[in-house]
């Protein structure tokens, strides 16, 4: 990756950090490094790839709704939240 991101100052920093928040699901804060890589990234993919972690991080943060699932207790009996 960092070849790939040299091309800017920070590219490479940003894509790190964007990465590893996205990754624990923190948002808040981020939005100006989120703005300035995705105008600044030299390769695409880089940038998909911390879109799609934003998204997931969106999906899951604190006060979302949560996901339905469905999971056996120790009995078998299957329980749906």
């Amino acid at each position: 990756a960092n070849k790939h991101l040299s091309g800017t100052p920070l590219g490479y920093i940003a894509y790190t950090i964007l990465k590893e928040a996205y990754s624990m699901r923190i948002i808040k804060g981020l939005e100006p490094i989120y703005e300035d890589f995705k105008a600044n990234v030299p390769d695409k993919k880089y940038l998909t790839e911390i879109e799609n972690k934003l998204e997931a991080a969106k999906t899951l943060s604190a006060g979302s709704a949560a996901p339905n699932f469905t999971l056996q207790d120790s009995t078998g009996r299957e329980i749906s939240l």
